[in-house]
């Protein structure tokens, strides 16, 4: 293969490369959300909590919580959400400490 030809092939693959992040990140859109739950539309369907017994009030605990929208609700897009479940672990001391979980949002038409 020739200087020229190596260089043809490596300018097109470097082209497509590009072509390929630019198309990918400019498919995402971005959009800014914020709601408040109203109370009493959410309730924590399990939940388990172990002490870890290093020092007093540290505890883990793994839960499950889930909303039910029936009248002000989130909206992406335009379509309302019907139902949120979140699952999560917390790692805490005396009520202070942190949690990471999971959130599966279940949107009017199904989604």
């Amino acid at each position: 293969m020739t200087r020229t030809a190596r260089s043809t092939i490596a300018t097109l693959a470097a082209l497509f490369t590009i072509g390929f992040v630019v198309t990918q990140a400019s498919a995402q859109e971005k959009h800014k959300f914020s709601f408040v739950t109203p109370p009493g539309v959410s309730a924590y369907t399990q939940q388990y909590e172990i002490e870890v017994g290093d020092v007093p009030g540290h505890k883990v605990r793994i839960y499950e919580i889930r909303t039910k929208y029936t009248g002000e609700a989130p909206s992406y897009a335009g379509i309302k959400v019907t139902d949120s479940w979140g699952r999560a672990t917390s790692d805490y001391v005396d009520g202070t400490g942190r949690a990471s979980g999971y959130g599966i949002i279940v949107l009017e038409n199904g989604d």
